[in-house]
């Protein structure tokens, strides 16, 4: 059995999704929703877990956020950073329309397939300043980004921007947009999934 410092991260992901979508509600659809979510996390939590086991990095499942019913799907410590990871599994072609510019305001919506869906960045960015407050009180100085990672959504070959209002978007999926930013440092690594491990803990 491993122990801690090698063990590459805690929690199940896709768990508290897991769990809901076996309870029985009077309209079923919701159990579906919850079993749809469910998939996705478990899809996005296998490719993590290989990702931080290939780089030493480390992961976080599923993790409870005090006070609330809320939940963060993923967190991964590594050397560029903390990435606070919400999965989505939806289908449709993921796209950014721009609208605005020049004496205007440069406003950016989010779609998947027909839908508008930028309250999901709002969700993000949340999370983002969550852990940063956690972040904070512990004296770490690793950065912090939030992702949103489609589990099953298609993406334009040359989709653009990589990211919406300061959220990251997973259109090269997880490890390739890790890697894209600079080492920032290596030695918090453990220290950090530690602290983060506590402050939130597993489902």
């Amino acid at each position: 059995m491993k122990n801690d410092s090698e063990k590459s991260g805690s929690g199940i992901a896709g768990n508290s999704a897991r769990n809901r979508s076996e309870k029985k509600f009077k309209n079923p659809n919701y159990g579906r929703s919850w079993e749809k979510g469910a998939i996705g996390e478990e899809g996005a939590g296998k490719v993590i877990e290989d990702f931080c086991a290939k780089y030493s990095f480390k992961f976080l499942h599923d993790r409870k956020i005090p006070g609330t019913k809320a939940n963060i799907d993923h967190i991964l410590i590594t050397d560029r950073g903390i990435f606070v990871v919400d999965t989505k599994n939806y289908r449709g072609a993921v796209r950014i329309k721009e609208s605005g510019g020049l004496f205007l305001p440069l406003k950016e919506t989010l779609f998947v397939g027909n839908r508008n869906q930028t309250k999901l960045v709002m969700g993000v960015k949340k999370q983002i300043e969550l852990v940063s407050e956690a972040f904070l009180q512990g004296g770490f100085k690793l950065p912090i980004f939030g992702v949103l990672a489609f589990f099953k959504a298609d993406f334009p070959i040359f989709f653009k921007p990589k990211k919406i209002d300061g959220v990251l978007i997973n259109s090269k999926g997880i490890e390739a947009l890790v890697l894209s930013f600079p080492i920032a440092g290596v030695s918090e690594i453990h220290a950090a999934y530690l602290y983060l491990e506590k402050a939130f803990p597993a489902y």
